[in-house]
């Protein structure tokens, strides 16, 4: 059995195992996080992999190589981000929370929609948190060139409200609070007008 990514042969025993899902099992291999699907039916196609890899992000992780197991389409590769367990984002300060992660999601949003890339399965599972807040997985991304980037942008502005919405009461939850983002068109906008001085998220809810 021969295995590349793109050009370039690789042997993939001994690699590190990251986790599953229902698309394949996801491994490290060099800096990259390297997923092999369990077969090219399932999850994302061959079509929107070589699409989607050219498309620059910095939070919204985009398929970076192409798995090929005897020259058949079998996984891709990912930017590895490494995870850090005390990283909650209703810890951080609002500029912090601001500047370093929904500006940079918000950015590839808008990046995503006029490349009409549709967002999908915004999940915690796929979810890893460090310096910033990054969504790792583009196995259930869609490309759907017949609908209007302002049309894409608004189904992704909602899945990702839903997902920062129960991201963020999931860190609550030990707390017995909640919080939730209102209907807006930036995320970013919204905490700045929401959130007074420089205040945490929970420390905002508990002085309310």
């Amino acid at each position: 059995m021969e295995y590349k990514v793109d050009n370039k042969k690789i042997n993939i025993k001994n690699l590190r195992f990251l986790g599953s899902g229902c698309e394949g099992e996801v491994f490290k291999w060099k800096n990259y996080a390297l997923k092999i699907k369990y077969n090219d039916t399932i999850g994302l196609s061959y079509d929107d992999c070589h699409y989607m890899r050219n498309i620059a992000t910095s939070n919204i992780l985009m398929p970076k190589g192409i798995f090929y197991s005897n020259n058949r389409y079998s996984g891709y590769t990912t930017r590895y981000i490494s995870h850090i367990s005390n990283f909650n984002l209703i810890d951080v300060p609002k500029d912090y929370l601001i500047n370093n992660i929904l500006i940079p999601i918000e950015e590839d949003l808008r990046v995503l929609s006029n490349r009409k890339v549709t967002l999908s399965d915004l999940t915690l599972s796929n979810t890893i948190k460090n310096d910033s807040l990054y969504l790792i997985d583009p196995g259930s991304y869609v490309v759907l060139k017949d609908l209007s980037s302002e049309s894409i942008n608004s189904i992704n502005l909602e899945e990702l409200r839903d997902y920062l919405n129960t991201l963020i009461n999931q860190e609550l939850k030990k707390y017995k609070l909640n919080y939730e983002i209102g209907e807006c068109d930036s995320f970013s906008y919204y905490i700045k007008n929401e959130i007074s001085n420089n205040l945490s998220i929970k420390e905002y809810i508990l002085k309310k």
